[in-house]
């Protein structure tokens, strides 16, 4: 007879034999391999179907990320479509029974995340789809485990009503988009106070025109990450918001999209600090970005994208930029090293016009008005996307060269008809004390070309954006001077755009450098001095 430890050890032995059957009666384990395999739907449907051990992960996987709504109401048998010209519409022919909410229940336990819920290729539904499953459900949770949702809507005429049948404690993440025009903006209201101060929420988006309470449960999200929203032309934030947004602990980027912020006496008499912000893009008046910036701190804040949005007549206005760079300056610390600013757009036809007529009549702002508020950032990147500024000098882009040693990106799109900056200017840019410079994009008078420098520069310029101005007579000597001498400066560009200042793509500009930068990457392998860029540009290029 055997004794117990040789009955133990003979356990132990068939253990080591059969590892595929421990493998397959670890339900977790299995659930940890379907989860890192990259099978497609229906390769997880085919393993689902292969026995009943494998059937429960790979569900798991397969409803685990859902596209659209009509997939999980496909379980229930009565689901069905009618084409009412070349729309499809969704319908129930007869009752939801309970078997079949059964089957709802559980599939819609295992989903995660759902995608758009309006995609239009599956077509539309009817009248009755979303009360006769909510009258079905009676009370319970569709989505209970729900983290994820994405709800995008292409027209007015798209139905929120499926919100009404989702709540879960579950949720993280709520990204709603839907034309300037919906109207149906309270059934959005409904479901994100539905969700107010839900423990898990970090990423809250509205791209719509959304509603005050909106704008006020928001500040209920206490673990939120992320903020994303819009307002309505009628629809001032109050000042007092921003106090409460300021209370959110975990808040790192903010995107707010408004007419204007409301001076309101009921916040506190302590100016609110933004602890944890390192993004912000507002979209609103020149007016309502000075009260933004004034009313809080951000002392970790290390990008700001301003979008301008215009009054309705443009060009009878004063735009007091100093005051908004000084209040940005003042609300900052060191740590801030990223300012872009362009138009606000709307893709409306009004919006437009009001944009082009601004940009073809504003004068700019002198660069000496603001060169003590913009010179005082240590920035890394600084995108003026607008004609903001009166056209440089040479001296201007000196000033800027020697106080931003360390920057990366600099676009500067100013009125272009008479630039002061010439063609000789870009010698300034490509001194190796700015050798961090990677994305460059000016207006210059391309009147007379510069003769290209006797000793090649080593700058590692990445992309090069020029518009020229007085180009539109030049010959083919002039296009092959114009290149030999950008090559003599940046060797190692390898994305470059010209246009005139009437638009014109000047392709043949481009094309040429391009050729002279593959000549160079040629040399480079030759000489063994090849960068990485240049592998990654020129992988397939051969001696």
């Amino acid at each position: 007879m055997q004794t117990d430890c040789e009955m133990e050890a003979d356990r132990g032995l068939t253990d080591i034999e059969n590892p595929c059957q421990a493998v397959l009666n670890n339900s977790d384990l299995l659930s940890e391999i379907f989860g890192q395999l990259p099978f497609s739907k229906g390769g997880l449907l085919h393993v689902a179907l292969t026995c009943r051990t494998f059937s429960k992960p790979a569900l798991e996987k397969l409803w685990r990320h859902l596209g659209n709504i009509i997939s999980l109401f496909k379980v229930l048998s009565n689901f069905c479509f009618r084409m009412d010209g070349k729309t499809r519409t969704w319908y129930f022919d007869g009752p939801v029974i309970e078997e079949g909410v059964q089957r709802l229940l559980y599939y819609g336990s295992l989903v995660r995340s759902l995608g758009s819920l309006a995609y239009t290729g599956w077509g539309c539904f009817g009248d009755r789809v979303f009360l006769l499953i909510a009258r079905a459900l009676a009370g319970r949770p569709l989505l209970p485990n729900l983290q994820g949702l994405t709800l995008i809507f292409r027209s007015n005429g798209d139905d929120p009503a499926i919100l009404h049948l989702i709540h879960s404690p579950q949720l993280q993440s709520f990204n709603f988009s839907a034309p300037r025009n919906f109207s149906r903006i309270d059934d959005i209201t409904l479901f994100v106070q539905k969700h107010a101060k839900a423990p898990n929420m970090r990423k809250l988006t509205i791209d719509c025109l959304s509603t005050l309470p909106v704008v006020q449960t928001s500040t209920s999200f206490q673990n939120l990450v992320e903020l994303s929203l819009s307002t309505g032309p009628s629809v001032p934030i109050p000042t007092s918001v921003i106090y409460h947004w300021s209370s959110l602990k975990s808040l790192r980027e903010m995107s707010i999209e408004a007419r204007a912020f409301e001076k309101t006496l009921d916040g506190p008499t302590s100016k609110p600090c933004f602890k944890l912000l390192q993004m912000l893009n507002l979209a609103c008046p020149l007016d309502a970005a000075i009260i933004f910036l004034s009313t809080a701190a951000f002392p970790v804040l290390s990008k700001l994208s301003f979008e301008f949005m215009l009054p309705q007549s443009p060009t009878l206005q004063v735009y007091p930029w100093a005051r908004m760079f000084e209040a940005l300056q003042r609300s900052t610390s060191s740590r801030f090293q990223e300012l872009h600013v362009e138009l606000w757009e709307d893709s409306t036809s009004e919006c437009t016009l009001r944009n082009k007529q601004f940009t073809a009549s504003y004068p700019g702002v002198p660069f000496t008005d603001l060169e003590a508020t913009l010179l005082h950032f240590k920035l890394s990147h600084f995108g003026i996307y607008m004609p903001l500024l009166q056209p440089l000098t040479s001296e201007d882009a000196v000033k800027i060269r020697d106080a931003w040693p360390k920057i990366s990106t600099l676009v500067l799109v100013t009125k272009a008809v008479e630039p002061r900056l010439d063609l000789k200017a870009l010698k300034h840019f490509s001194d190796e004390s700015w050798k961090d410079l990677g994305d460059l994009e000016l207006a210059v008078d391309a009147a007379h070309i510069p003769l290209p420098r006797k000793v090649r520069s080593t700058h590692k310029l990445h992309s090069l954006t020029l518009q020229l101005v007085n180009w539109e007579d030049s010959e083919f000597d002039d296009l092959c001077s114009l290149a030999s001498y950008i090559d003599s400066l940046f060797p190692y560009v390898y994305c470059t755009s010209f246009t005139t200042s009437s638009g014109q793509i000047l392709e043949d500009v481009a094309g040429m450098i391009n050729a002279l930068q593959m000549g160079r990457r040629r040399e480079r392998r030759y000489n063994e001095t090849a960068t990485v860029e240049d592998d990654y540009e020129d992988d397939d290029l051969s001696d």
